[in-house]
């Protein structure tokens, strides 16, 4: 089995979204797309989520990550795709992205409310966890 390469704690967000958004104004700026992404577990430095869109390696995605609490605003974040896997029957995909650029005070923000609202992944049963995402209704809409 490979060595775990981790740096980070991960942890599981019942309702974690990343919707993505499009570059406009040559690049200046951006707005957010319809296409949301359910997310599976999210750490400091990355998310893993799920998608019906295949995924190049390499490539840089601008996002606005959801954690269902109190919070209002999205935390925005640059991520690169660092791996995707198609699920066995192929109606999906999974993603790793890594956080390429995020400023220190939403990073500071997102630890604390994933602290505060997510389960240690280490902790997380497989059965806790498969319930977890067998109630999230993106998920389940994006496996039909």
């Amino acid at each position: 089995m490979g060595q775990e390469r981790r740096i980070h704690k991960r942890y599981i967000v019942p309702g974690l979204r990343a919707r993505k958004r499009e570059k406009i104004l040559f690049g200046l700026s951006s707005k957010p797309t319809s296409y949301e992404y359910p997310c599976l577990d999210i750490s400091e430095s990355g998310i893993q989520c799920a998608t019906k869109q295949k995924l190049q390696l390499q490539n840089k995605i601008l996002l606005d990550i959801s954690i269902p609490t109190s919070r209002n605003k999205p935390i925005r974040a640059k991520a690169q795709v660092v791996w995707f896997k198609l699920s066995d029957d192929m109606s999906f995909g999974l993603a790793g992205l890594q956080f390429v650029s995020i400023n220190k005070k939403q990073q500071a923000e997102l630890k604390m409310m994933m602290e505060k609202v997510g389960n240690d992944k280490d902790r997380t049963t497989p059965y806790l966890r498969s319930k977890l995402l067998k109630s999230d209704t993106l998920f389940i809409k994006l496996h039909k």
